[in-house]
């Protein structure tokens, strides 16, 4: 054994070098996969609190860095009319009601772990309405979709997600269901497709 080791001396060590190569080569691919899903902005748009058009939305910031909540958008589908308006500002309240002048927007820092309560889906409603500068707004939509774009804390990337509220049709409070477990994380904004998003902020 220890003579054929020194004839394929060169050969065992080219292997050995190889396999190590490999190793290191795996080992740094799970440390780069582990950092940026660390870095990754994970935001989740939930319901609570109470059920019908009182269910309370809460937008969390599951990601290991702080976040910038930059804008909050509603868009409203019933059969064929869909209806896409910024939300973020509490346009419902009365400024001189207030102590502070924050409380009036849904704007400002997410600490990691932290969460935001935005409104009762019959107030993000009628906040639409303020908006959109419309009278009325479907009174029972088919579909509620809400839109977050905020700025992450890595590199300032507008990040956002989606979540899809169904009605449902067997209740009697109006229910609104998320139609996936999952939100939809959206981790580029600056996407062509994300432009009406945008749009609707400025």
């Amino acid at each position: 054994m220890l003579a054929w080791l020194q004839e394929n001396h060169a050969t065992v060590s080219l292997v050995v070098n190889a396999v190590s190569a490999v190793v290191w080569l795996v080992y740094l691919q799970i440390f780069l996969l582990s950092f940026l899903g660390e870095r990754r902005s994970v935001i989740v748009i939930h319901i609570g609190g109470s059920r019908g058009q009182s269910a309370r939305v809460f937008i969390s910031n599951l990601g290991s860095t702080p976040i910038y909540l930059v804008g909050i958008l509603m868009r409203l589908n019933s059969g064929e009319d869909s209806h896409l308006a910024a939300v973020t500002d509490r346009d419902e309240l009365n400024a001189q009601d207030l102590e502070r002048a924050s409380d009036r927007t849904t704007q400002g820092p997410l600490s990691p772990g932290g969460f935001r309560d935005i409104g009762d889906f019959a107030t993000l409603r009628e906040r639409a309405r303020l908006t959109a500068g419309r009278k009325t707004l479907p009174a029972h939509p088919e579909e509620i979709v809400i839109y977050v774009v905020a700025q992450s804390g890595n590199r300032g990337r507008l990040v956002g997600c989606r979540q899809l509220f169904c009605r449902n049709q067997q209740s009697e409070e109006d229910d609104y269901v998320p139609k996936e477990l999952s939100v939809k994380q959206i981790p580029n904004l600056r996407r062509a497709r994300y432009r009406e998003l945008l749009d609707t902020l400025r």
